[in-house]
């Protein structure tokens, strides 16, 4: 039986070998890769960088989705780090800008000490003898030197009457003779050219038009003291006798050099005449309270404004010749040339004249005005002239101002941007490290 059993499975292990040899597939040659195979280290490289565009691409949506949602759920966190750093930029922005208009904000405080007056030119006078060469002839500098165009003004004190004349009423000078009609109120009367110093730009915020004939503008400081309004005169006296007096010497000699070199030979000889203060009434055409940098702010309150080329005929029907000289002369006056006369000439520098002023540097600044002023010495050279910068000089006690400010300003915006930093990182950092620990906990 053991045997049979034996023969059994014998037979059977014989049966299945003869037929897995049967079923084994006969050996044929591989067959070679496709052709679109052989660029395979090109396609993985375009593969590669499609993998890492769509990798940009899907993760931005994930990050803007994680980001708002640690919005929600710490919106307070979330605001007052906007806040800080929206405020720490803030103030950065606002430094650095006030550094960069800081010339044009001391310039600012040096015209209001000194005027939007960049260059102001009057006569050399040698001698207090000569007191007629106090005078600059404008009218001579206007025609020969256009290249460098100027305004003229001629200024003197008056005293203010308490009285005040009605719209229309008539002034009897020989009523206000008597002093007592005078008080204590004075002021100067400050003769400008509107048109030719708006050109200039002088006086940038002053918009009234040039004044008429017979017409003046007051501080609200005078007209508040007499209680003046508007249409209202005011009654003035004034001292214009050298100018009066060049005038009648001229009408006699013709010439204006001649007329002025024998003024001054009857200045030291005595022989002047004498016209005494002059007195006129004006009408007032508005009341200002500040004259937008056409003169120093301090002496803005005292300050009485008429048109320079308007003067004289309007003074010319008040003049007292008292008996010395024709009654044409007042003719003559009226109908004079005031130009020759200017007691001051004001010049600006080119247009626009504030970029002349916004460099950071005094001494850059002082070397550009004082080369076009001494361009414009040498082309007035004919004349002997002496010369003022003054808003040159009102800058230079504020250079030092000027440079301590920009340090302290300069490091606020170290301090700041440095701050910036390092709350954008330590936020970045606290939320890294509060996923880190969610995660780990997870």
């Amino acid at each position: 039986l053991m045997e049979d059993d034996f023969l059994t499975s014998d037979r059977k292990r014989s049966s299945n070998a003869s037929h897995n040899s049967g079923n084994r597939p006969s050996s044929q040659p591989l067959k070679e890769p496709p052709s679109e195979y052989l660029d395979e280290p090109l396609q993985q490289e375009n593969l590669g960088e499609n993998l890492q565009s769509s990798k940009c691409c899907s993760s931005t949506p994930f990050f803007l989705k994680h980001s708002g949602r640690e919005v929600c759920r710490k919106p307070c966190s979330f605001c007052i780090s906007c806040l800080s750093v929206y405020f720490a930029v803030t103030i950065a922005l606002v430094a650095n800008t006030i550094i960069d208009q800081s010339p044009l904000i001391f310039l600012t405080l040096a015209e209001m000490e000194s005027g939007e007056i960049d260059i102001k030119v009057w006569p050399s006078v040698e001698s207090d003898d000569l007191e007629f060469k106090r005078f600059v002839n404008y009218s001579k500098i206007e025609t020969s030197f256009s290249d460098y165009p100027g305004s003229p003004r001629f200024e003197f004190g008056v005293e203010i009457s308490n009285n005040l004349l009605e719209k229309g009423q008539q002034l009897d000078v020989a009523e206000y003779e008597n002093v007592k009609q005078f008080g204590n109120l004075t002021g100067s009367v400050l003769l400008i050219n509107s048109e030719k110093e708006k050109n200039l730009e002088i006086g940038n915020g002053y918009n009234h038009d040039s004044l008429k004939t017979g017409e003046c503008a007051v501080h609200r400081d005078i007209a508040n003291y007499l209680g003046a309004k508007e249409g209202q005169q005011f009654i003035l006296r004034g001292n214009i006798n050298n100018a009066l007096n060049l005038i009648a010497i001229q009408k006699d000699l013709g010439e204006y050099e001649t007329a002025r070199t024998k003024a001054d030979n009857n200045y030291q000889e005595g022989n002047l005449i004498n016209f005494g203060r002059q007195i006129f009434s004006c009408k007032l055409a508005f009341i200002f309270s500040s004259l937008e940098g056409k003169i120093p702010i301090a002496d803005e309150d005292s300050m009485i404004i008429m048109e320079y080329d308007n003067f004289l005929p309007h003074i010319s029907q008040y003049i007292n010749t008292k008996g010395l000289l024709k009654e044409d002369f007042k003719l003559f006056v009226k109908d004079y040339n005031f130009k020759t006369l200017a007691e001051s000439i004001l010049f600006s520098l080119p247009k626009p004249r504030k970029d002349t002023y916004k460099d950071h540097n005094y001494d850059k600044i002082q070397k550009k005005v004082a080369k076009y002023a001494s361009k414009l010495l040498d082309a007035l050279g004919y004349f002997p002239l002496e010369l003022s910068m003054p808003v040159l000089d009102s800058l230079r006690p504020l250079n030092m101002g000027g440079i301590f400010l920009g340090i302290i300003l300069n490091l606020v915006v170290i301090l700041l941007t440095t701050i910036s930093v390092m709350l954008i990182y330590s936020l970045l950092m606290i939320s890294v490290e509060t996923k880190t620990f969610e995660i780990g906990v997870l």
